[in-house]
């Protein structure tokens, strides 16, 4: 079975829900990213980011 760090598309589906539901905008210069307080994330890294910070309870930059 994959793992969200190993299938971009299941990131990707993911990502979209938490930026629809936490709100994010969209970054003005990189349209495929979107602004958060670590930076500019695609949809994917934005999931990632959110699994990792719930496993491993890590929240720094």
């Amino acid at each position: 079975m994959d793992t969200i760090h190993e299938d971009d598309e299941m990131a990707d589906r993911l990502g979209r829900e938490i930026v629809a539901v936490l709100g994010l905008h969209r970054d003005r210069e990189h349209r495929d990213r979107y602004q958060t307080a670590w930076g500019a994330k695609t949809a994917v890294g934005i999931a990632r980011t959110v699994v990792r910070i719930i496993s491993e309870g890590n929240t720094s930059k």
